[in-house]
Protein backbone atom coordinates (compact mmCIF):
# COMPACT_ATOMS: atom_id res chain seq x y z
CA UNK A 1 0.00 0.00 0.00
CA UNK A 2 1.10 3.35 -0.81
CA UNK A 3 -0.21 6.41 0.44
CA UNK A 4 -3.87 6.78 -0.61
CA UNK A 5 -3.89 3.88 -2.73
CA UNK A 6 -4.07 0.16 -2.02
CA UNK A 7 -3.72 -2.93 -3.42
CA UNK A 8 -6.18 -5.88 -2.88
CA UNK A 9 -5.60 -9.72 -4.13
CA UNK A 10 -8.44 -11.47 -4.16
CA UNK A 11 -8.86 -15.42 -3.32
CA UNK A 12 -9.09 -16.38 -6.78
CA UNK A 13 -5.59 -14.11 -7.50
CA UNK A 14 -6.84 -11.39 -9.36
CA UNK A 15 -5.78 -7.53 -8.26
CA UNK A 16 -7.52 -4.58 -7.65
CA UNK A 17 -6.76 -1.14 -6.39
CA UNK A 18 -8.86 1.13 -3.38
CA UNK A 19 -8.66 4.73 -3.19
CA UNK A 20 -8.64 5.65 0.40
CA UNK A 21 -11.98 8.45 0.66
CA UNK A 22 -13.59 9.74 3.57
CA UNK A 23 -17.79 9.38 4.43
CA UNK A 24 -18.83 12.87 3.63
CA UNK A 25 -21.31 12.50 6.61
CA UNK A 26 -19.33 10.98 9.61
CA UNK A 27 -16.00 11.45 8.18
CA UNK A 28 -14.81 7.52 8.68
CA UNK A 29 -12.23 6.46 6.35
CA UNK A 30 -13.51 4.12 3.82
CA UNK A 31 -11.48 2.43 0.77
CA UNK A 32 -13.36 2.25 -2.07
CA UNK A 33 -12.61 1.15 -5.82
CA UNK A 34 -12.62 4.32 -8.27
CA UNK A 35 -15.85 3.43 -9.81
CA UNK A 36 -17.40 3.27 -6.41
CA UNK A 37 -16.55 7.09 -6.15
CA UNK A 38 -19.32 9.21 -6.69
CA UNK A 39 -18.66 11.76 -9.87
CA UNK A 40 -18.62 14.44 -7.09
CA UNK A 41 -15.42 13.02 -4.99
CA UNK A 42 -18.74 11.97 -2.43
CA UNK A 43 -18.40 8.94 -0.76
CA UNK A 44 -19.91 7.26 2.26
CA UNK A 45 -19.05 4.47 4.65
CA UNK A 46 -22.10 2.01 4.40
CA UNK A 47 -25.54 1.48 3.92
CA UNK A 48 -26.37 0.71 6.97
CA UNK A 49 -24.55 3.12 9.00
CA UNK A 50 -27.64 5.61 7.52
CA UNK A 51 -25.10 8.38 6.38
CA UNK A 52 -25.89 8.23 2.60
CA UNK A 53 -29.63 8.61 3.54
CA UNK A 54 -29.17 11.46 5.76
CA UNK A 55 -27.12 13.23 3.05
CA UNK A 56 -29.57 13.05 0.66
CA UNK A 57 -32.80 13.43 2.72
CA UNK A 58 -30.85 16.90 3.78
CA UNK A 59 -30.91 17.67 -0.03
CA UNK A 60 -34.84 16.71 -0.89
CA UNK A 61 -36.35 17.74 2.76
CA UNK A 62 -34.00 20.40 4.39
CA UNK A 63 -37.22 20.71 6.99
CA UNK A 64 -37.52 17.83 8.30
CA UNK A 65 -34.30 16.75 8.23
CA UNK A 66 -33.87 20.05 10.89
CA UNK A 67 -36.76 19.56 12.92
CA UNK A 68 -34.74 18.99 15.98
CA UNK A 69 -33.92 22.28 16.08
CA UNK A 70 -37.51 23.38 16.42
CA UNK A 71 -36.98 21.08 20.04
CA UNK A 72 -38.33 23.15 22.88
CA UNK A 73 -40.48 25.26 21.21
CA UNK A 74 -44.69 25.32 21.56
CA UNK A 75 -45.36 23.49 18.39
CA UNK A 76 -43.13 21.29 18.58
CA UNK A 77 -45.26 20.00 22.15
CA UNK A 78 -48.00 20.24 20.43
CA UNK A 79 -47.09 18.02 17.40
CA UNK A 80 -45.76 15.53 20.03
CA UNK A 81 -49.07 15.24 21.99
CA UNK A 82 -50.64 15.06 18.59
CA UNK A 83 -48.45 12.28 17.84
CA UNK A 84 -49.28 10.32 20.68
CA UNK A 85 -52.77 10.30 20.17
CA UNK A 86 -53.15 10.43 16.57
CA UNK A 87 -49.93 9.04 15.29
CA UNK A 88 -47.76 6.21 14.83
CA UNK A 89 -43.90 5.43 14.08
CA UNK A 90 -42.39 2.25 12.85
CA UNK A 91 -38.05 1.27 12.89
CA UNK A 92 -36.00 -1.06 12.72
CA UNK A 93 -35.64 -4.28 15.20
CA UNK A 94 -32.03 -3.93 16.34
CA UNK A 95 -32.41 -7.34 17.31
CA UNK A 96 -33.13 -8.73 14.24
CA UNK A 97 -30.52 -8.84 10.42
CA UNK A 98 -31.73 -6.53 7.89
CA UNK A 99 -32.94 -9.08 5.46
CA UNK A 100 -35.86 -9.98 8.53
CA UNK A 101 -37.10 -6.33 9.20
CA UNK A 102 -40.75 -5.61 9.19
CA UNK A 103 -39.94 -2.45 9.46
CA UNK A 104 -36.18 -1.64 7.69
CA UNK A 105 -36.67 2.30 8.05
CA UNK A 106 -37.82 5.03 10.21
CA UNK A 107 -41.27 6.58 9.78
CA UNK A 108 -43.70 8.78 11.58
CA UNK A 109 -47.17 9.57 10.90
CA UNK A 110 -49.90 11.51 11.31
CA UNK A 111 -53.63 10.37 10.08
CA UNK A 112 -56.06 13.10 10.21
CA UNK A 113 -59.77 13.38 9.16
CA UNK A 114 -59.46 15.44 5.58
CA UNK A 115 -61.55 18.13 7.30
CA UNK A 116 -58.45 18.79 9.32
CA UNK A 117 -55.98 19.16 6.10
CA UNK A 118 -55.11 22.87 6.94
CA UNK A 119 -53.62 21.78 9.96
CA UNK A 120 -51.57 18.88 8.01
CA UNK A 121 -50.82 21.86 5.49
CA UNK A 122 -49.40 23.93 8.68
CA UNK A 123 -47.40 20.94 9.90
CA UNK A 124 -45.91 20.18 6.77
CA UNK A 125 -45.03 23.94 6.10
CA UNK A 126 -43.42 24.07 9.49
CA UNK A 127 -41.50 20.32 10.35
CA UNK A 128 -41.38 19.19 6.16
CA UNK A 129 -42.17 15.56 5.60
CA UNK A 130 -44.85 15.13 3.11
CA UNK A 131 -48.53 14.96 3.40
CA UNK A 132 -51.12 13.01 0.84
CA UNK A 133 -55.20 12.26 0.66
CA UNK A 134 -55.28 8.04 1.86
CA UNK A 135 -58.56 6.14 0.90
CA UNK A 136 -60.46 6.20 3.94
CA UNK A 137 -60.91 9.83 4.21
CA UNK A 138 -58.43 10.87 6.14
CA UNK A 139 -54.79 12.92 5.34
CA UNK A 140 -51.48 11.83 6.56
CA UNK A 141 -48.15 13.49 7.32
CA UNK A 142 -44.76 11.64 7.30
CA UNK A 143 -41.67 12.04 7.93
CA UNK A 144 -38.39 9.72 7.88
CA UNK A 145 -36.04 11.66 10.02
CA UNK A 146 -34.21 8.88 11.97
CA UNK A 147 -32.59 11.35 14.76
CA UNK A 148 -36.49 12.40 15.77
CA UNK A 149 -37.92 9.21 15.34
CA UNK A 150 -35.31 7.91 18.03
CA UNK A 151 -36.71 10.63 20.22
CA UNK A 152 -40.15 9.86 20.49
CA UNK A 153 -38.46 6.47 21.32
CA UNK A 154 -36.52 7.66 24.15
CA UNK A 155 -40.05 9.46 25.03
CA UNK A 156 -41.82 6.50 25.41
CA UNK A 157 -43.70 5.59 22.25
CA UNK A 158 -43.32 2.00 20.66
CA UNK A 159 -44.91 0.19 17.23
CA UNK A 160 -47.90 -0.63 18.99
CA UNK A 161 -48.09 3.20 20.55
CA UNK A 162 -51.92 2.82 21.69
CA UNK A 163 -51.95 0.30 23.97
CA UNK A 164 -47.67 0.67 25.29
CA UNK A 165 -47.46 4.04 25.74
CA UNK A 166 -45.58 5.40 28.77
CA UNK A 167 -44.02 8.89 28.55
CA UNK A 168 -44.65 9.09 32.49
CA UNK A 169 -40.65 10.16 33.38
CA UNK A 170 -40.35 12.57 29.94
CA UNK A 171 -43.85 13.77 30.53
CA UNK A 172 -42.87 14.68 34.54
CA UNK A 173 -39.56 16.65 33.64
CA UNK A 174 -41.34 19.42 30.82
CA UNK A 175 -42.04 22.66 32.46
CA UNK A 176 -46.05 23.66 32.92
CA UNK A 177 -46.24 25.58 29.77
CA UNK A 178 -44.79 23.12 27.38
CA UNK A 179 -47.26 20.36 29.18
CA UNK A 180 -50.18 22.61 28.21
CA UNK A 181 -48.91 22.90 24.25
CA UNK A 182 -48.48 19.45 24.40
CA UNK A 183 -52.29 19.07 25.83
CA UNK A 184 -53.14 20.94 23.25
CA UNK A 185 -52.14 18.72 20.61
CA UNK A 186 -53.29 15.56 22.79
CA UNK A 187 -56.80 17.22 22.82
CA UNK A 188 -57.15 17.80 19.03
CA UNK A 189 -55.53 14.34 18.89
CA UNK A 190 -58.13 12.12 21.21
CA UNK A 191 -59.78 14.89 23.15
CA UNK A 192 -63.48 15.68 23.07
CA UNK A 193 -65.42 19.50 23.90
CA UNK A 194 -69.16 19.02 23.64
CA UNK A 195 -71.52 21.35 24.53
CA UNK A 196 -74.85 19.76 25.44
CA UNK A 197 -78.79 20.59 24.59
CA UNK A 198 -82.09 20.24 26.50
CA UNK A 199 -83.98 17.45 26.37
CA UNK A 200 -87.03 19.25 26.14
CA UNK A 201 -86.22 22.95 24.45
CA UNK A 202 -83.23 21.75 22.20
CA UNK A 203 -81.35 24.73 22.67
CA UNK A 204 -78.06 24.97 24.60
CA UNK A 205 -78.60 24.17 27.94
CA UNK A 206 -74.84 25.95 29.52
CA UNK A 207 -73.85 22.13 30.52
CA UNK A 208 -70.05 21.03 29.02
CA UNK A 209 -67.99 17.88 29.10
CA UNK A 210 -64.39 17.84 28.12
CA UNK A 211 -62.89 14.21 27.61
CA UNK A 212 -59.93 12.32 26.38
CA UNK A 213 -59.66 9.10 25.47
CA UNK A 214 -56.38 6.87 25.05
CA UNK A 215 -55.75 3.03 24.58
CA UNK A 216 -52.85 3.04 26.98
CA UNK A 217 -53.05 2.84 31.09
CA UNK A 218 -50.19 4.49 31.63
CA UNK A 219 -50.55 7.18 28.89
CA UNK A 220 -54.02 7.88 30.70
CA UNK A 221 -52.73 7.75 34.68
CA UNK A 222 -50.22 10.61 33.42
CA UNK A 223 -52.76 12.66 31.86
CA UNK A 224 -55.64 12.79 34.88
CA UNK A 225 -52.80 12.78 37.50
CA UNK A 226 -51.29 16.26 36.16
CA UNK A 227 -54.70 17.47 35.92
CA UNK A 228 -55.96 16.25 39.58
CA UNK A 229 -52.25 17.75 40.78
CA UNK A 230 -52.52 20.93 38.93
CA UNK A 231 -56.76 21.93 39.55
CA UNK A 232 -57.64 21.47 43.06
CA UNK A 233 -61.63 20.68 43.61
CA UNK A 234 -61.78 18.76 40.03
CA UNK A 235 -65.18 16.86 39.30
CA UNK A 236 -64.48 13.97 37.15
CA UNK A 237 -65.16 10.39 36.06
CA UNK A 238 -62.89 7.38 34.29
CA UNK A 239 -64.29 4.57 32.50
CA UNK A 240 -62.03 1.47 31.33
CA UNK A 241 -63.77 0.12 28.67
CA UNK A 242 -62.98 -0.42 26.12
CA UNK A 243 -60.34 2.41 25.85
CA UNK A 244 -59.48 4.81 28.97
CA UNK A 245 -61.81 7.76 29.08
CA UNK A 246 -61.02 10.70 31.25
CA UNK A 247 -64.07 13.36 31.87
CA UNK A 248 -64.19 16.12 33.43
CA UNK A 249 -67.74 17.79 34.07
CA UNK A 250 -67.00 20.49 36.52
CA UNK A 251 -67.91 23.29 34.62
CA UNK A 252 -65.58 25.86 36.22
CA UNK A 253 -62.10 23.95 36.57
CA UNK A 254 -62.86 22.56 33.13
CA UNK A 255 -62.86 26.40 31.48
CA UNK A 256 -59.97 27.04 33.83
CA UNK A 257 -58.31 24.19 31.94
CA UNK A 258 -59.26 24.82 28.73
CA UNK A 259 -58.27 28.54 29.17
CA UNK A 260 -54.58 27.58 29.83
CA UNK A 261 -54.21 25.27 27.09
CA UNK A 262 -55.83 27.74 24.29
CA UNK A 263 -54.83 30.96 25.89
CA UNK A 264 -51.86 31.30 24.15
CA UNK A 265 -53.32 31.02 20.53
CA UNK A 266 -55.07 34.31 21.67
CA UNK A 267 -51.63 35.86 21.90
CA UNK A 268 -50.01 34.00 18.97
CA UNK A 269 -52.52 32.55 16.31
CA UNK A 270 -49.10 31.39 14.27
CA UNK A 271 -49.37 28.72 17.18
CA UNK A 272 -50.42 24.90 15.81
CA UNK A 273 -53.89 24.22 16.49
CA UNK A 274 -57.06 22.38 15.28
CA UNK A 275 -59.45 25.02 14.36
CA UNK A 276 -62.95 22.86 14.82
CA UNK A 277 -61.59 22.18 18.38
CA UNK A 278 -60.61 25.81 19.22
CA UNK A 279 -63.99 26.73 17.82
CA UNK A 280 -66.11 24.71 20.46
CA UNK A 281 -63.50 25.93 23.13
CA UNK A 282 -64.46 29.82 22.04
CA UNK A 283 -68.01 28.78 22.41
CA UNK A 284 -67.21 27.20 25.85
CA UNK A 285 -65.77 30.75 26.87
CA UNK A 286 -68.00 33.17 25.27
CA UNK A 287 -70.83 31.24 27.47
CA UNK A 288 -68.62 32.27 31.03
CA UNK A 289 -68.27 35.61 29.22
CA UNK A 290 -71.50 36.67 28.69
CA UNK A 291 -74.46 34.54 29.66
CA UNK A 292 -76.44 35.07 33.26
CA UNK A 293 -75.55 31.22 34.64
CA UNK A 294 -72.19 31.44 33.57
CA UNK A 295 -71.61 34.68 35.78
CA UNK A 296 -73.48 33.13 38.28
CA UNK A 297 -70.84 30.73 39.14
CA UNK A 298 -69.10 30.86 42.29
CA UNK A 299 -65.78 32.18 42.35
CA UNK A 300 -65.29 32.36 38.80
CA UNK A 301 -64.12 35.51 36.55
CA UNK A 302 -62.60 34.61 32.92
CA UNK A 303 -60.24 37.43 33.34
CA UNK A 304 -58.61 35.59 36.47
CA UNK A 305 -58.76 32.39 34.59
Amino acid sequence: MKGNIRKIITKNGSKRYEHKTQCIVCGKVVWRQKNQINKCNISFCSKSSYCQYEYYHKLRDPKSHAIMDHKDTPDFYYLLGLICTDGNITYPDKNSTIKHQKYKGYNCYINLNKIDKDLIYKIQNKFGGKSQFMHDNTIRWQITNKYFIEYLMNMGLTHNKSATLNIENWFNNLTNDNILHFLRGVIDGDGSIKIFKSKNTKKKSGDRRFSICTGSPSFFNTIKNYFIKSYTQIGYSESHCPTYSYIIYNNVIMTKILNDIYRPIENDSSLLYMERKYIEYQKIRDFYKTSERGQNYKGFTYENN
